[in-house]
């Protein structure tokens, strides 16, 4: 990076004009002739029909650039009628032909030229100087032409607040109609001959004459072409030969200024007017132009018009034509000039230019706010303040101009090595994104810093990288951050949180932000939860006052050389005292600076704020221009949000018919569109208020504050249809339909016809002149907002939001975040789904756009037959898609958007405390094992920093202060921290009062936590309490109570603690600390639940099912015992849990089979949760040794009491407790048993833990849309996956794991899982899947091989301690295994057919037997022959085989056919032993068999043969010893179909198997692929990256990211699917199709998760639903519930409308407890016989 690089990037400038001018998007080319046009209408009509339309739009496509033709004379009176002919409009035509030489990137000026030199108006102003001089000259002659001077004060007045003063002449009103006529030719000669007489007498210099008196032809002329000829441009002279002989005609004088020749007393052409036209001509076009520049045409006069576009047809079209060539060629070679100064610019530099250039406009602005900059000031030198600094105040008040003022000054301010960055957020699309805004940033600071590091594109990981780059700032540079505007960034990622904001910075970063005081509550963020220890940090920008807004005021004035009158500075005083915002103050200057000395000013033009000033400036504007106009002008310029270029304005201005009924009104033009001028003359008078910008290459105008696009809105835009229409013509517009097509109007006669109004085609990609692809970013930009906003969804949906090629296109046009950004208008189902998948793939479509089919379809596919916005998508994906990635997802990625799981937080270790705080908003996870306490935010789904904790159990104080741990070794400290620092607070050594030896045995438990106390039970022979005080960090009280304790609870209400002694249940005063009661149970307790006002106890034991209420006083004394019985529902199950809802009335009873909710205050049960009878007793989870039983492990009741969840195995279930029905809803986690379950208190969020898992499962409940099929994972990386013969299902097996996954190849779900004692070793299925012999690890089982019926989920067989070889035939349910007989040393092998056909296993053993079976054997294609590679015996010094055989089994016969060995193999292979054998996949007979190749005389290999082997006649084909060479991995070889190719994998190379020689090669070396199609395409990976090569041309069809690295890949025998194995135990399925060779429908339809039969006959519905799999049930607890899996690895299922809306409602809700009923009822409660208010005891009959 070069040191001006760095200074631009460091914001230390040496001069603002160092920073890269912005090269122009238009080619903007002012046409001129004399006004008012009707000497070249048809010409002009011609260009504006015929040439201008085509090159506009070769223009965009070749090159990029708008070409704008600026006709200002097109009439505003229709056609090509004159335009108003005033000095404001001479003025105006300048100005625009001065921006046309400012901004056009190419040729900007075109002249027409003919016989007339045109019109020379009087003078609008003359310097007082001068003007004196004139009178004075004029008084001083005697000539007849001076006789008219008094017309000089008649019609001229001096304007003062001009300086130096001129004098103006007057406006012309109505009332002066007629004198104005009489005077104007006589003026204009007093004028010429007083400036005649002052260049006579030296006064003035003799050109003044041609400088006040030129044509405004001239001057356009000179202005055009002296100033600005090195852009391009030229000259149309045109010359009507026989125009003399016509110059008494009426109509010449269109043409040609004529006298009256008195001596001939005939008309003539005016010979003064000529000699000044071939001046013009000559001096000014030849001497600036050259000759090619200048087209010279002669016609001759045609009837009475002079000039006929029929009858001077052939002349326009030349014309045309030779106009169309030369702005080609110009446009041409500025086009190729421009791109040759082109400098390639990053996205960074772009970006960090577009907010300097922001800096300059206005930082240069900023006065007045002194004591706000030093207030920033102090704060960049204050070393002590560790967190940032806030400015705020109303929209208007000078913030930004506050900042960008600091900015630019910063290089003087602070030492030269401050690096400082400043973000006007929402200036441009990264800027407005927190992501893309963080990015940016981090881009920045690395570059100052000269490291080469690449940011991540995760929004976590950004956000972590952005708080470690701050830190990491050198110390010898500070780093000083502006963000200006807090309120314009989007919503994503929850920025408006601003969580990602550091709350504590080094001492040498400071962090500036500004924001409005009312928006998004982000003030109230800032004050209460950020700044929290430097209050000073916050400055309110106030308004400026009258004082300082008056100087304002007078010193722009003086720079602009103008002042103003007492009367009009009183009035400006007067405006200032109402309102003083530094906006108002511009607004009002721009007013100010064109008054007059003499304007009378009405103060209602000033208004007295903002809006009241625009309020009176766009009424003007309405009564000068129309209010029709105005109104549709401003609001296509709001509507646009991003604003619009002067072309664009025009095209939607001649698509809006009441717009052109408004400005055709009288007249009807040629080509019906809108004349540049409306727009144009409407542009200046609103320029004070628009930026001209760069937005997606095209030059923009747009408001340049916030506050007038908000009152354009509320003005214009609030009438709901007209909005309607505004928006419906800008999609229009940039969708192309009404390019070359014809609209309808009617004409001044009232009739209806049609005509094309010229507007672009707006493709959505452009092919540049280097066959370049552009991107119509215009339109990706505003038709999805238009359409929204129009209300054509359908289109939206169609066109845009499920439109493959919008989608793609505009991604690589923009970015994603712009599709993101679309979708978010209309958040419906379908969108948001859509999003979240967008979201989620977010980083693999940025890294590779060409995977967006495979994201979108891997996705989306659950909702395929469901949604049909999305099951069009995904069809296009599938067809347009495959010329981007010819790879088809078979069934949906596990990673899929619209499922309860919001979020899955890992953590280093098993899981062992789960904690919530109050509020939801965090959770903490820890190990006893670990020191490390993790924190996650459940809102934002961010992990937050670590807090480094103390080992052992925790614990949560309900005020989530205190954080108490247990030590998890010896238990005899219970340590107290800080639970958001993890800081020390002080520890309880319970032990050391106790006063026990060491060899005691000694346990601390249980635990109770509140915010002022821990209680805790201690057990050695005897049981003691232990109650520790937060506020004095000490034991208060330790009480030996005897015998065995169960339980302790301190109350809620903290005045007592509850423990039990035995089957005594004791309560202790927190305030005495002393015992207040005594309480006599039946049982010991086990159970316990206490209600908030700690007024009522309830306890029970695991199996006495008996809920004994105890009713206490608030101190803890027993009021009245009462008891519940439940053994009729719970019989023999054993109580594990007792708890409260939040309402205190449902009492919830959770046992190991039953769950029971029970209401209190009507002594009902009210639900009964049975464990269903479809569940299995025990299941062995992978990689247990041991089954483990299956039970209910917890029950939750919602915060609001109206949903039960319970969990049993892997599955939740819910409960509508009203109606005591289960709900059609159940999540299905990963494969676990679930041991804790926890509602977030003020979220739809539920968390799950599972067994021994490292990980938290985040639920949200009203963020699930449907039924949703996601898929689950194996626990280990896959090593092996086997096919059944009918595609229908793969069997998948873990590294060293236990578990064998049956997945359904239709739709990815795990339809079984097998789990052993040992791991597996080897599997085989049945050709349908029904059947698998399963060999395992015999050193920890009695039998290693087993043979499961997989659809009864049972071993059918299990048999022997040796390992063998097992193969499955192709077309019956048929294994043959190949084992030795004994354990013995070579004991030989015996050959035994399991045959399944008939549902049970039938078993054969062949008599022969093999001394070796040396490797797998396999089954030819057809069934008939098993091959087997054998060997006489085993040579152990040599570590081979000796006489390596292939031996060849006929199947049908159960026979051996035939030996191949050493004799059969002599005359071909002396000496060259047989090591491996290759089958031919598509071939019944002939397999391969390779060999090594040894140097004679040396046991070095040289390689490796092959030899051709027919097993049917037992004879050699073909064999060649130069095959592969001896680095080969002989199990990386695979063969085509047909035989005709081999493919060595790891060396990528390609072998002819009929030369043997290599034909070519493929990837890169990998040890693992597929051959599809015949071997015409390979499928093979690279990391998480499938790559699937057509072999013929090494053509990538397809790659993308699986999300996890790959381990495995299988080929289905269908020849087009590919199963692949992830590390993560992931298993998913593609089919591969070409676009350039496959019948791509075909294969598409034959998808099972594309079948749809909604719209099929019966007939057909009843097939396909026949081929649709059903879900298995072997881990559901409701098997009759169709239950649907989420994000990684799990399941869910949602049911009705109702249930959704019970989920989603789920809240807190309070609830009085009622008073305590005694009557007894059949649900078993009984009377309290005796109550003693302050009894120790209390007796219960």
């Amino acid at each position: 990076m070069d040191a001006a690089q760095l200074r631009l990037y460091s914001g230390h400038l040496n001069s603002l004009s160092d920073i890269p001018t912005e090269q122009s998007n238009q080619i903007k080319v002012f046409l001129s002739c004399n006004l008012p046009g009707e000497e070249f209408r048809e010409e002009r009509n011609a260009i504006l029909s015929r040439v201008i339309p085509p090159l506009r739009e070769e223009t965009k496509a070749k090159y990029g650039l708008e070409l704008h033709h600026v006709d200002l004379m097109f009439g505003a009176d229709g056609g090509a009628g004159g335009i108003v002919d005033s000095y404001e409009a001479r003025e105006f035509r300048l100005k625009e032909l001065l921006r046309a030489q400012k901004l056009s990137a190419g040729p900007c000026f075109m002249v027409l030229i003919g016989q007339k030199y045109g019109k020379r108006p009087v003078p609008q102003l003359v310097l007082s100087e001068i003007f004196e001089l004139i009178q004075t000259a004029l008084l001083n002659s005697n000539g007849r032409r001076a006789r008219a001077f008094n017309l000089l004060d008649k019609w001229y007045i001096k304007d003062e607040n001009s300086i130096p003063a001129v004098h103006v002449l007057r406006p012309v009103v109505e009332s002066d109609g007629d004198d104005w006529s009489e005077d104007r030719d006589s003026l204009w000669n007093v004028l010429m001959y007083g400036v005649e007489l002052c260049c006579r007498e030296g006064s003035l210099p003799p050109e003044a004459i041609r400088t006040y008196f030129a044509s405004e032809l001239e001057n356009e002329v000179k202005h055009g072409l002296m100033h600005g000829s090195e852009r391009g441009g030229f000259v149309v002279e045109r010359k009507i030969t026989d125009l003399a002989n016509y110059a008494g005609e009426k109509q010449a004088q269109v043409f040609t200024e004529t006298e009256w020749n008195e001596v001939e007393e005939r008309a003539q052409l005016c010979t003064g007017s000529m000699q000044l036209l071939q001046s013009l001509k000559t001096d000014v076009i030849q001497a600036n132009l050259p000759d090619e520049c200048i087209s010279r045409y002669s016609i001759l006069w045609r009837y009475d018009s002079g000039i006929d576009s029929q009858f001077h047809k052939e002349y326009i079209d030349e014309l045309c034509n030779d106009l169309t060539t030369k702005l080609r060629d110009q446009i041409s070679e500025a086009a190729a000039a421009a791109e040759a100064r082109k400098v390639y610019r990053s996205r960074l530099h772009e970006e960090v230019i577009a907010h300097w250039r922001k800096a300059i406009d206005r930082g240069r602005a900023c006065e007045g706010r002194d004591n706000e900059q030093e207030n920033l000031l102090n704060y960049l030198k204050d070393e002590r303040n560790t967190e940032f600094y806030t400015i705020y105040g109303e929209s208007g008040s000078g913030k930004t101009c506050i900042l960008s003022s600091l900015f630019l000054e910063m290089k003087n301010l602070l030492p030269q090595s401050t690096i400082a960055v400043i973000r006007f957020i929402g200036l441009t699309h990264e800027s407005a994104n927190l992501r893309d805004l963080l990015q940016s940033i981090c881009q920045q600071i690395l570059t100052c810093l000269n490291r080469d590091i690449s940011v991540p594109m995760d929004f976590p990981e950004v956000l972590k990288f952005f708080s470690a780059l701050l830190h990491e700032i050198p110390s010898s540079i500070q780093l000083v951050l502006l963000l200006d505007s807090l309120n314009s960034l989007l919503p994503d990622f929850n920025s408006h949180l601003l969580q990602w904001l550091p709350s504590s910075l080094p001492k040498n970063v400071r962090i500036i932000v500004s924001c409005q005081p009312h928006a998004h509550g982000m003030f109230t963020r800032l004050k209460t939860e950020l700044i929290t220890k430097h209050h000073e940090n916050f400055t309110e920008v106030k308004p400026l006052g009258q004082d300082v807004a008056m100087m304002l005021t007078l010193r722009w004035l003086q720079q602009e050389s103008m002042c103003i009158t007492n009367e009009q500075a009183e009035q400006i005083k007067a405006a200032f005292n109402k309102c003083s915002l530094p906006l108002y103050i511009k607004f009002l200057f721009n007013r100010i600076r064109k008054w007059r000395s003499f304007d009378l000013i009405d103060s209602k033009v000033l208004g007295t704020s903002c809006s009241t000033f625009l309020d009176a400036l766009f009424e003007e504007f309405e009564l000068k221009y129309g209010k029709v106009l105005v109104k549709h002008s401003v609001s296509y310029l709001t509507a646009s949000k991003t604003g619009l270029s002067d072309m664009e304005m025009e095209d939607l201005l001649s698509l809006d018919e009441h717009v052109m009924e408004h400005v055709h009104c009288k007249s009807e033009p040629v080509v019906r569109r809108c004349p540049p001028k409306v727009w144009a003359q409407l542009r200046d008078e609103l320029d004070f208020m628009l930026n001209l910008k760069v937005a997606d290459d095209y030059d923009v105008y747009y408001w340049n504050h916030a506050i007038i696009r908000e009152y354009t809105e509320n003005r214009y835009l609030a009438n709901d249809s007209f909005r309607k229409k505004i928006h419906c013509t800008i999609a229009d517009y940039y969708l192309g339909n009404w390019f070359q097509k014809p609209m309808k109007y009617k004409n001044l006669n009232g009739e209806e016809k049609l005509v094309e109004r010229y507007v672009l085609s707006q493709p959505l990609t452009y092919t540049s002149a280097g066959g370049k692809t552009d991107y119509n970013q215009r339109k990706y930009d505003q038709v999805p907002r238009h359409l929204y906003l129009a209300n054509r969804l359908d289109e939206l949906n169609a066109k845009v939001m499920f439109n493959y090629d919008w989608l793609y296109n505009k991604i690589k046009a923009l970015s994603l975040q712009k599709i993101l950004a679309d979708l978010s208008l209309n958040p419906g189902t379908e969108a948001t789904l859509l999003e979240s998948a967008l979201r989620s793939a977010q980083g693999l479509i940025e890294k590779n756009i060409d995977s967006l089919p495979v994201e979108l379809s891997g996705r989306l596919l659950p909702y395929y037959h469901t949604y049909p916005n999305l099951r069009s998508l995904i069809d296009q994906c599938g067809t347009a898609g495959l010329s981007h990635c010819a790879i088809v997802p078979l069934f949906n990625y596990h990673q899929v958007p619209g499922s309860p799981l919001q979020y899955t937080f890992e953590y280093t270790d098993q899981i062992d405390s789960l904690l919530v705080t109050q509020d939801g908003r965090y959770v903490f996870t820890k190990s006893d094992n670990s020191q490390v306490l993790r924190k996650f935010d459940l809102l934002s789904g961010e992990i937050q920093a670590d807090i480094a904790t103390s080992y052992g159990k925790a614990y949560l104080s309900p005020d989530d202060c205190y954080l108490v741990i247990v030590d998890n070794e010896i238990e005899k400290a219970v340590k107290v921290h800080n639970a958001m620092t993890g800081n020390y607070i002080f520890q309880l050594i319970p032990i050391n009062l106790i006063g026990m030896n060491e060899q005691r045995k000694y346990h601390l438990g249980p635990i109770s936590v509140s915010s002022k106390f821990i209680a805790t039970l201690i057990t050695t022979e005897a049981t003691h309490l232990c109650i520790g005080c937060f506020e004095d960090q000490d034991i208060v009280k330790l009480v030996n109570l005897g015998g065995k304790g169960s339980i302790v609870r301190i109350s809620p209400n903290q005045d007592y603690v509850l423990c039990n002694v035995g089957s005594n249940v004791l309560t202790y005063s927190l305030q005495t600390y002393e015992q207040v009661c005594l309480t006599p149970l039946e049982y010991r307790p086990t159970c316990h639940a206490i209600n908030k006002s700690s007024s009522k106890v309830l306890l029970t034991d695991e199996f006495s099912h008996i809920i004994t209420v105890i009713h206490m006083s608030t101190q803890g004394h027993t009021q009245m015992v009462s008891k519940i019985s439940l053994q009729p529902f719970l019989k023999g199950d054993r109580v594990l849990q007792i708890s409260l809802a939040d309402d205190d009335n449902s009492l919830l009873i959770r046992a190991e089979h039953n769950v029971l909710s029970y209401n209190t205050f009507t002594d009902k049960l009210t639900l009964h949760v049975k464990r269903p009878v479809s569940v299995m007793r025990e299941f062995r989870l992978p990689k247990h040794s041991k089954p483990t039983s299956i039970i209910y492990t917890d029950a939750i009741i919602s915060h609001d009491n109206d949903v039960l969840m319970t969990s049993l195995f892997r599955n939740i279930q819910f409960w509508n407790l009203k109606t005591g029905k289960p709900m059609e809803t159940t999540i299905l986690a990963p494969v676990g048993i679930i041991t804790k379950v926890i509602q977030s208190r003020f979220q739809s969020q539920i968390l799950t833990v599972q067994q021994d898992a490292q990980c938290v499962q985040v639920w949200n409940l009203k963020d699930y849309v449907m039924d949703v099929t996601t898929l689950d994972r194996l626990t280990s990386p896959i090593d092996r996956l086997i096919l059944t013969e009918d595609n229908f299902f793969c069997f998948a097996t873990g590294c060293e794991s236990d578990e064998i996954g049956v997945i359904d190849m239709r739709t990815g779900l795990l339809v079984n899982l097998l789990t052993h004692e040992s791991e597996v070793v080897d599997i085989t299925p049945t050709c349908d899947g029904s059947f698998v012999f399963v060999a395992v690890n015999p050193s920890k089982t009695e039998f290693c091989n087993k043979i499961w019926s997989v659809n009864d989920r049972k071993i059918v067989k299990e048999f022997g301690q040796v390992l063998g070889h097992t193969v499955a035939v192709r077309k019956s349910k048929t294994i043959i295994h190949i084992a030795q007989a004994s354990t013995m040393y070579q004991a030989p092998f015996t050959i035994t057919i399991f045959n399944f056909s008939s549902g049970t296993c039938e078993e054969f053993t062949y008599d022969f037997i093999i001394n070796h079976a040396i490797s797998k054997p396999f089954v030819t294609y057809d069934d008939t022959y098993m091959a087997l590679l054998t060997a006489d015996q085993y040579l152990e010094k040599e570590a081979c085989y000796n006489n390596p055989a292939v031996c060849a089994f006929y199947l049908k016969g159960r026979y051996m056919h035939s030996i191949i060995g050493k004799n059969e193999l002599s005359p071909f292979l002396d000496n060259r032993h047989i090591i491996a054998l290759v089958p031919i996949p598509m071939n019944s007979t002939e397999i391969i068999a390779i060999y090594q190749v040894k140097i004679s005389g040396c046991k070095q290999s040289s390689g490796y043969g092959f030899v051709s082997v027919d097993l049917a006649m037992g004879t050699i084909l073909r064999y060649s010893d130069n095959f592969m060479p001896s680095t080969t991995d002989l199990n990386a070889l695979y063969l085509t179909n047909d035989g005709s190719l081999c493919v060595n994998a790891n060396l990528g190379m390609i072998f002819a198997m009929n030369s043997g020689k290599r034909v070519g090669t493929i990837g890169n070396r990998m040890s693992k692929l597929a051959l599809l199609k015949n071997g015409e395409v390979a499928a093979y990976y690279r990391g998480s990256h499938l790559i699937v090569e057509r072999i013929e041309d090494n053509r990538i069809l397809g790659e993308c990211d699986v999300h996890v690295d790959i381990c495995h890949i299988k080929a289905s025998n269908d020849d087009k699917t590919i199963m692949i194995g992830c590390v993560d135990g992931t298993v998913l399925g593609y089919v591969i199709i070409d676009p350039e060779k496959d019948e791509i429908n075909r294969l598409i339809l034959a998808i099972a998760s594309r079948q749809v039969v909604e719209d099929e006959p019966p007939e057909t519905k009843e097939v396909v639903k026949a081929r649709r799999p059903h879900t298995a049930t072997w881990d559901r607890t409701n098997s009759s519930a169709v239950t649907v899996r989420p994000l990684t690895a799990s399941n869910q299922k949602f049911g009705s409308s109702s249930d959704r809306e019970i989920l989603t409602k789920i809240r807190p809700v309070y609830r009085t407890v009622s008073a305590v009923k005694t009557a007894r009822n059949n649900s078993g409660v009984h009377r309290l016989t005796s109550s003693y208010e302050k009894s120790r005891t209390c007796s219960v009959m």
